[in-house]
């Protein structure tokens, strides 16, 4: 097999800014990892920082661990020559002084801005009458939102919302020709529609309560939503199903001979563990005894509802196995939302069943066009791979980016899964 290498010149840079410091080059992370998930509401990342007498010694007596707000771009001479793009907006919580016999390093580790949304909301507060933009507004602790500043300036906190097509085009290194509002105007309807009660509980997170209703209320185009945090501090609500069709950004060529590029390993992965014969949703809803009929005052499950949806068929074809699925949500839906949560678990299940792996040198591919692009997840590629006996359309959810020291040097961990399976 044929493995393309570039040149020290031609690898990717990370540009780091910290505790009011910017590194870079010699100076910079000497080596890294960022993981960005698709589905995940945060992703983790870890870098290596040089140390010396007078050299960033000082770090860890300031503390960094205690979530301390840091920036990354990332820039790649074959994308937009080599322009810095956004990769990560997040905090630092952990910090490892690492001394021996060789150089001494400093290991910073953390998360992106989505690991703000894994606090806890106040329990026992209860809203009604607000749409989906009215609830995130009253959740959102102001300690987590951007400063007001000049335009265009990347400033660290979250932004707003708006939908996914800007942080991937913004993580692509293509231009955003439209602002935020105009990118939020085709969103302002579902953002609009009201929600019904809801009151949050012990041990609830902002993400639990958004996502929940992201995905029964419709927030895109589709049936059901996502929401992550954006490279430069969006909260986006989405769904990855509206991309299923998009033009391809990417080709990946996995083969034992020359026609291989730049794919180190691949891997095919089907899971069955998930799969279900039948998923049902169970919810219910409290009814004062004085507005049942009279037979049903006693009935201990008045109000007391399921939506189901049939599975898939598991076991040998002469011999069936049934599974059965059964959970519950806090809210007091109606039956059809109780169904479409059936059915979107249905379909993660499905989702979840299908990978495929793949490691390739470098952080950027080209497309059927030519045009090389970081890969980042959310976009459509291709696969034509000989070994793996797969040819077709994939979605990518996630990509880990590497960079070390040989023989690991800079490479890029690729997950595909099939389109169109996470939508409700």
């Amino acid at each position: 097999m044929i493995q393309q290498r570039d040149s020290e010149a031609d690898s990717p840079r990370l540009h780091v800014s910290f505790l009011g410091r910017e590194y870079y080059g010699n100076n910079g992370a000497q080596s890294f990892t960022v993981t960005s998930t698709l589905t995940n509401i945060f992703d983790g990342w870890t870098l290596d920082l040089p140390v010396a007498p007078g050299f960033n010694d000082d770090i860890p007596d300031l503390e960094p661990n205690r979530w301390l707000p840091i920036v990354f771009k990332h820039a790649d001479p074959r994308v937009d020559n080599g322009k810095p793009i956004p990769l990560v907006m997040g905090v630092c919580t952990h910090c490892e002084l690492i001394t021996g016999d060789g150089p001494s390093v400093l290991r910073l580790t953390g998360y992106d801005l989505g690991k703000l949304l894994d606090s806890c909301v106040r329990p026992w507060v209860r809203f009604r009458g607000l749409s989906l933009e009215g609830m995130i507004n009253k959740l959102i602790d102001p300690t987590w939102k951007a400063p007001k500043g000049d335009s265009g300036a990347l400033i660290w906190g979250i932004q707003g919302v708006r939908g996914l097509n800007g942080d991937r085009t913004l993580k692509l290194g293509e231009k955003i020709n439209t602002g935020a509002a105009i990118l939020r105007a085709g969103y302002n309807k579902a953002y609009g529609t009201i929600l019904p009660p809801v009151q949050t509980e012990v041990g609830e997170t902002f993400y639990d309560l958004i996502s929940r209703y992201a995905r029964l209320t419709g927030i895109t185009n589709s049936s059901g939503a996502f929401v992550n945090v954006s490279a430069d501090g969006w909260i986006q609500v989405f769904n990855p199903d509206e991309a299923a069709n998009d033009y391809p950004q990417y080709v990946f060529e996995d083969h034992d001979d020359t026609r291989n590029f730049r794919v180190k390993r691949s891997s095919l992965v089907l899971d069955g563990e998930d799969l279900y014969s039948e998923y049902r949703c169970y919810g219910s809803v409290i009814y004062p005894p004085q507005s049942l009929p009279q037979d049903r005052i006693v009935d201990y499950n008045a109000g007391r509802f399921f939506g189901q949806t049939a599975g898939e068929n598991i076991g040998p074809t002469d011999r069936r196995i049934n599974r059965l699925l059964t959970f519950a949500d806090a809210e007091q839906y109606k039956r059809g939302f109780a169904a479409a949560r059936a059915i979107w678990r249905h379909k993660q299940s499905l989702y979840r069943e299908v990978g495929i792996r793949l490691t390739v040198h470098g952080h950027s591919m080209p497309g059927p066009d030519g045009k090389w692009r970081p890969i980042v997840e959310g976009n459509i590629c291709e696969l034509n791979s000989t070994r793996l006996k797969r040819k077709g359309r994939y979605l990518i959810e996630q990509v880990v980016k590497r960079q070390a020291d040989a023989p690991q040097g800079t490479e890029c961990d690729v997950l595909l899964r099939l389109p169109g399976l996470l939508g409700a």
